[in-house]
């Protein structure tokens, strides 16, 4: 079987970084009413999927950062340490994981919830007056979600409103 190169992949790394701070990159937390047929064994994400079900609102992210493994560095992720690099040693590197974190405040998407999704491209429905910057949407708000392009069922969730959450997703290329 062929295998993709590693330049290849890292040039696809650096696309879809381009892509995601270009278009924006929204987290929704979802599923907040109906329940899973088993709660304690959600099923598995659909690979066709393109939207998630009855959001509570939308997160725009907080970070997107090329990353290396490093026993030494600050970002723990799955067991795992990994350090930020600057994309110019990502590209020395030929670095193919991308960080993307979301960090929710307090008194913002507040219940319980059964998914979790990162969208590219969202458009708001926000007066002209009231535009960027702004980082806290709600599903009113939205004049499109873009594209789904990662997202995970899980048991359900509780937001209580004196909460600060953070989530963060490693992708490989």
């Amino acid at each position: 079987m062929a295998v993709m190169t590693l330049s290849s992949r890292h040039a696809r790394a650096i696309g879809y970084k381009a892509q995601m701070s270009e278009a924006g990159v929204w987290l929704a937390l979802g599923r907040s009413v109906s329940s899973w047929e088993d709660e304690l064994t959600p099923p598995v994400p659909d690979l066709f999927a393109t939207d998630i079900d009855e959001i509570l609102g939308f997160k725009a992210v907080d970070n997107i950062t090329f990353v290396r493994p490093n026993p030494g560095g600050h970002i723990f992720y799955l067991g795992d340490y990994y350090e930020p690099i600057s994309d110019s040693q990502a590209g020395l590197d030929l670095s193919t994981l991308l960080y993307v974190r979301f960090v929710i405040p307090v008194n913002f998407m507040v219940g319980t919830y059964r998914q979790v999704g990162i969208y590219r491209g969202l458009i708001p429905d926000i007066p002209v007056g009231d535009g960027p910057p702004y980082s806290l949407l709600s599903p009113q708000q939205i004049l499109s979600r873009g594209s789904l392009d990662i997202y995970d069922n899980f048991s359900p969730t509780t937001r209580n409103n004196h909460q600060q959450d953070e989530y963060s997703f490693m992708l490989q290329f």
